[in-house]
């Protein structure tokens, strides 16, 4: 008998406050309500290249009657540019927001930003635009046999250079 309680004795202790081996537990989400649907918006459907400007990303869970959870961490990803934070809370009407901006990545493109909680996941596109390039002089004739030096400049959305542009 004394055996069998130092096993289960030994075997309570090692699972840690949360009941999980790990012992971690979200000092936030306790995982008491569980989400059953993420979607995503966002504040403009692009954000200029400048890497200055955002765009406000905005989670929002409910449960199985579409109401609101507060407290629900959720993460956040994306495929381009830059996220304030890889996770934010929701708040009582069960939104969590980031935010999100070009960052040093000064393409035009087009990139996906997903919010993920409780194994559910949510996408938005979001464009970065802006960035142009253009050529000195715009228009060259160069004869046969003969050169011309054109020059490319590369800007972001607030007009500054883009070093190293390729």
């Amino acid at each position: 008998m004394i055996a069998f309680f130092g096993i289960l004795l030994i075997g309570i202790a090692g699972c840690g406050e949360s009941g999980s081996p790990s012992g971690k537990k979200d000092p936030v989400d306790d995982g008491s309500v569980a989400a059953n649907a993420i979607s995503l918006s966002a504040s403009s459907n692009g954000v200029p290249s400048d890497g200055a400007s955002s765009v406000d990303i905005t989670a929002h869970v409910v449960d199985a009657s579409r109401a609101a959870i507060p407290n629900k961490r959720v993460s956040f990803s994306t495929t381009g540019g830059q996220i304030s934070a890889a996770s934010a809370v929701t708040d009582a009407n069960g939104r969590a927001t980031v935010k999100f901006s070009s960052g040093t990545d000064k393409r035009n493109q087009t990139v996906v930003i997903t919010g993920v909680t409780d194994g559910k996941e949510a996408t938005i596109p979001v464009s970065i635009h802006g960035t142009e390039v253009s050529l000195s002089p715009s228009t060259a004739q160069i004869s046969t046999g003969g050169s011309r030096t054109i020059t490319v400049k590369a800007v972001d959305a607030g007009a500054k250079p883009i070093a190293n542009a390729s």
